[in-house]
């Protein structure tokens, strides 16, 4: 006798649902074997190595739609640059003078609206980056954008913003915050600088998965990153010259004029749209493993929870 519509329907959901199972099983064991190899005691350069090898890999799955979602956030970073110019001769000081002294106030508030919003569209697109890497390979994440479970169409820019919204304020002024923090350290030279961006580059995605408000996720980026404060000062600066070398050897050429002023525009937005996914891939990597690790002290049987 033949199954009833009905009947077709449940087999086919409960054919589904073992096999989500089955996927998300395949998930936790990748995750015990990958948390068991991080609790243990490793060497930095194994550590680093463990990182950047996941980080690759979650790039890799997933790299054009976050490269569309950092091409996009680029592009709109060289408009901020086209509708926010800073002539090069108001900003020359002597030898003898603070840079400060020779700026008119209008260009002063050229400089802090485009500081500003440079910052924020930066960081909002990094945010949608992280947020879909979570979408796309976190199982039971789908709720939290408004999604049915094993839905297969891609995840579309409007379930990205409608989980990223309700969280702007706070990751505006997160980003404020920490780039305060920043600048602090760049006055007081290059060293500072690279301490406290190791302490609280993931209070990004504090903020974005954790609710925490913005000086709540610097706590807690403070927390996470002293526990292999060696390691997070080292992924701070390869991330940071792997983001920025690209570039400068673009503006390197530029200067001597070795290809035009737009080429290099062009070339630049390209560059930092390639390897934006790579460094929010490490940052997340990072942030899970941290986060878990800091479970994993507090309660070294946490891996039979998986």
């Amino acid at each position: 006798m033949a199954d009833s519509p009905g009947e077709n329907n449940q087999n086919k959901a409960s054919a589904s649902d073992k096999a989500g199972a089955g996927r998300d099983e395949v998930e936790r064991a990748a995750l015990r074997d990958s948390l068991g190899h991080f609790s243990s005691e490793i060497s930095w350069g194994e550590m680093l190595g463990l990182i950047f090898s996941k980080s690759w890999i979650l790039a890799k799955q997933y790299y054009r739609p976050v490269f569309y979602i950092a091409f996009v956030q680029t592009l709109f970073i060289r408009l901020a640059m086209y509708f926010f110019p800073i002539p090069a001769e108001n900003i020359q000081a002597s030898s003898d003078a603070a840079l400060l002294d020779h700026m008119s106030p209008g260009l002063l508030l050229n400089l802090f609206l485009f500081a500003v919003l440079v910052l924020w569209v930066g960081t909002v697109g990094n945010a949608l980056i992280q947020i879909f890497f979570v979408a796309s390979g976190q199982s039971g994440f789908e709720k939290n954008i408004g999604r049915e479970k094993n839905n297969p169409a891609p995840i579309s820019f409007l379930e990205l913003w409608g989980y990223l919204k309700n969280k702007l304020i706070f990751i505006l002024l997160g980003c404020l915050f920490y780039y305060f923090l920043m600048s602090i350290g760049m006055a007081l030279y290059f060293l500072p600088a690279v301490l406290l961006g190791s302490a609280f580059f993931l209070y990004l995605p504090i903020i974005l998965f954790e609710n925490k408000t913005p000086l709540a996720a610097l706590k807690r980026s403070w927390e996470l990153t002293k526990l292999k404060y060696g390691v997070m000062v080292c992924l701070f600066i390869a991330t940071s010259l792997l983001y920025l070398m690209p570039q400068l050897a673009i503006e390197a050429l530029a200067d001597q004029g070795l290809i035009s002023v737009g080429l290099s525009n062009v070339l630049m937005i390209f560059a930092a749209s390639l390897i934006l996914p790579l460094c929010n891939a490490i940052t997340l990597v990072t942030y899970s493993y941290q986060r878990l690790f800091l479970q994993m002290r507090s309660d070294p049987k946490i891996l039979k929870d998986f």
